[in-house]
This record gives structure tokens, C-alpha cells and sequence, in this order.
């Protein structure tokens, strides 16, 4: 079965990453040089109107990349963190991974703390890389997604994901391996770490222009 040519994370004890979280909607926490379109209204003194971003502002601005994925993963991209031990490639990401597969987001559940909150993702499995799963996997990220920054729940993205993952804490429970450790579509490229994208290139080659280019790069596809 081929992948998706069309083509996120919870942190946890055991991944070997401590993570620096700050909210990067916030305009005045000097995450970014230039706001975003969905920042740039936020106010910067006291006594200024708030509105927070919509993800939908920018959905259909940018190539290559469905409005409902840009919309879905938004919120987790304005999570800026930092890993001890980031992966240095797609094969070192993979020898992490105990589990990777290639699947569509099937239902999204929030669930309550965590600083930034937290989602659980049911991920049907189209293809299993490495590892043993059923048909559907349960993967736990430390992040809020699908839905606005306003909390108004949205609509899952059709396109398929690479995702490498560790166990979790739980029975049956996985966790992304890295912040870079979901692959798909995104904002910068046909292949892109849609959980923090600007860690991308990190682990993806330049001339990776698929999942099955990426797939093939970590060991896990043949040529």
C-alpha cells in the first residue's frame, strides 16, 4: 500500500526531552521577529481590544496545504518547545520509534490539564512501517488541536500523517517519539513536521517532497 503523496505530541518523562512551553500568540513574548496575519491583531499595551486569532485568516492562503489541516494543526503550532535531544534525521527518528505508521486523525478528544492542555487522537492505521498495531491507534499529545484559539471544535483533515511514535504511560497509549515526530502537510513544504514546523528541517531533507520519499529516507520503505 502506498503512502499519501498528499500528505501532531505529549511530552513524557521518558522521551529524554524537557520541554520550555510559551504561548506564541502572545505578541509581546518576542517568540517570533514578525507576527503571523492571526497575530498581528493582538493587542501590545494595556487597555487595547483583544481578539484572539483565527486560524481560518490565513486557512486558504497558503499552496499545497487543505484549509481544514491548516486550521486543524494551528493551535499546536503556536506552541513554541524546545527538546534536550532533538532528532538529528529520519532514520534517527525512526530508531527511536518503537511504532510508526502511516494513518488519518479519526477522532479528536480534549482532555483537561497540562499547561497547554491536552488532546487524544484516534489515529486508523493505513499502514503499519515499523512495530505491530491494530487497525486504530490511541496517541496522546501535550498540546490542544482541532480547534481555534476560541475552543470551537473543527473538522479532522482528510490527508494521511507519518506519525513515529513511543508508548505511553497507559495501555495502549502512544506518545509522538519528538516534536518533529509527526509528518505530513504543513505550511512550509509538501512534507513538514506539522506539530512544530519550524523544526522541520531539523529532519526532513529538502528534496524529501513526499511521505513516501520520507518513509523511503528513514529505512522504513523500499526504494
Amino acid at each position: 500500500m502506498a503512502l499519501s503523496h498528499s500528505s501532531p505530541l505529549r511530552r513524557h518523562r521518558r522521551s529524554g526531552f524537557a520541554a520550555l512551553a510559551a504561548v506564541a500568540m502572545l505578541a509581546g513574548a518576542g517568540c517570533a521577529a514578525e507576527p503571523t496575519p492571526s497575530e498581528a491583531a493582538l493587542p501590545t499595551e494595556r487597555g487595547a481590544e483583544v481578539r484572539e486569532p483565527d486560524v481560518r485568516e490565513t486557512a486558504e492562503s497558503v499552496p499545497g496545504v487543505s484549509a481544514t489541516a491548516l486550521e486543524f494543526w494551528r493551535p499546536a503550532e503556536l506552541v513554541i518547545a524546545e527538546e534536550v535531544e532533538p532528532a538529528g534525521s529520519l532514520v534517527d527518528l525512526a530508531e527511536r520509534s518503537e511504532l510508526v505508521v502511516c494513518g488519518t486523525v479519526a477522532a479528536v478528544r480534549e482532555r483537561a490539564g497540562g499547561f497547554e492542555g491536552a488532546t487524544t487522537l484516534m489515529v486508523d492505521v493505513g499502514q503499519v512501517l515499523k512495530g505491530s498495531a491494530a487497525g486504530q491507534v490511541r496517541v496522546d499529545v501535550h498540546v490542544r488541536v482541532g480547534q481555534t484559539m476560541a475552543g470551537d471544535a473543527l473538522a479532522a483533515p482528510d490527508e494521511d500523517y507519518l506519525w513515529f511514535l513511543t508508548p505511553g504511560d497507559g495501555e495502549g497509549v502512544w506518545y509522538a517519539t519528538t516534536v518533529t515526530g509527526v509528518l505530513g502537510p504543513g505550511t512550509d513544504g509538501p512534507v513538514t513536521a506539522v506539530l512544530q514546523p519550524q523544526d522541520t528541517t531539523m529532519v526532513v531533507p529538502a528534496d524529501v517532497a513526499s511521505l513516501d520519499a520520507a518513509a523511503q529516507r528513514a529505512g522504513l520503505a523500499d526504494a
